[in-house]
């Protein structure tokens, strides 16, 4: 794992992750309607009369009558729409994994040029599930559809654990979207890592105009219909900073690559977050 002794980096990678990894017991744009006639009757359309030779004076008899008009229909046109087309990928993720795009605004981002759905997991955390498998990065590969369940619970744990780590200030008990996520409850994090984040004023930040990009798939020969195996080749762009808002590491850049093992236990009928650490396999 290149640089991991200097580097302290955010998600489930971080210092206290590494030295102690967490273990569970068993538009359409509508155009305005068309408007309707006022009610106003026509005003009659007379000519100025002109005198004859005689001195008399000759008007039409149709003009000097009012022109009556049909009473205005009450019932409105029916209101015209334009249909607006936007791209959208497919989701194929739950909604509670948040919004999804198909593309990031981060055209530096490595790892991420095959086509796919990004996941904003958490505020510049982003689950990438790409459409087909990459013939020049074997990371990159397409889920099937029965993977998807055990990648968004995969998903909710990475989203759930920045939603406290991120926090200011990192609260020493697991909030409830870690609870939710992980089959202890979030308690060996709790000790491994927001107890002594809370202790020692640490928290999880951006440093860089980068985000933290996820890319799981399934180890299908270590993976059952009970327990499976999520290997993340991920670009981590966070960092472990102090009360003063220093880094822990002086020498922290942008897009890290950290390999991960992550394994999770069907309980209950869901999937949950069992326990994870390095795995440098997870980077072919």
């Amino acid at each position: 794992m290149r640089g991991s002794t200097k580097r302290v980096v955010a998600g489930l990678c971080c210092a206290a992750f590494v030295a102690a990894a967490c273990s569970g017991d068993d538009d359409s744009d509508a155009t305005a309607p068309v408007p309707t006639a006022d009610g106003e009757e026509s005003v009659p359309s007379t000519e100025e009369s002109a005198p004859d030779d005689d001195g008399s004076v000759v008007t039409d008899p149709e003009e000097s009558e009012p022109v009556e008009t049909d009473p205005p229909d009450d019932t409105e046109p029916p209101e015209t729409t334009t249909a607006t087309t936007e791209s959208a990928p497919e989701r194929r993720l739950p909604e509670d994994l948040g919004p999804v795009t198909d593309s990031i605004p981060y055209p530096d981002a490595p790892g991420v040029d095959a086509p796919g759905e990004f996941y904003e997991i958490y505020e510049d955390h982003f689950l990438y599930l790409p459409f087909e498998d990459s013939a020049d990065d074997p990371a990159v590969r397409a889920p099937s559809p029965t993977d998807l369940e055990i990648l968004a619970a995969y998903g909710r744990a990475q989203g759930a654990l920045a939603s406290q780590t991120f926090d200011d200030p990192v609260e020493p008990d697991p909030n409830e979207a870690v609870r939710s996520a992980f089959l202890d409850r979030g308690q060996a994090l709790s000790a491994s890592v927001f107890r002594p984040y809370a202790e020692q004023g640490l928290r999880d930040a951006f440093l860089f105009d980068a985000p933290n990009i996820f890319r799981p798939r399934i180890d299908l020969a270590a993976s059952s219909d009970v327990e499976a195996v999520v290997l993340d080749c991920e670009f981590l762009s966070g960092a472990t900073i102090d009360e003063e808002g220093q880094p822990l590491s002086s020498e922290i850049q942008p897009y890290f690559e950290f390999g991960l093992r992550a394994e999770l236990a069907r309980a209950g009928g869901e999937w949950l977050m069992s326990s994870f650490g390095p795995d440098s396999e997870a980077c072919p």
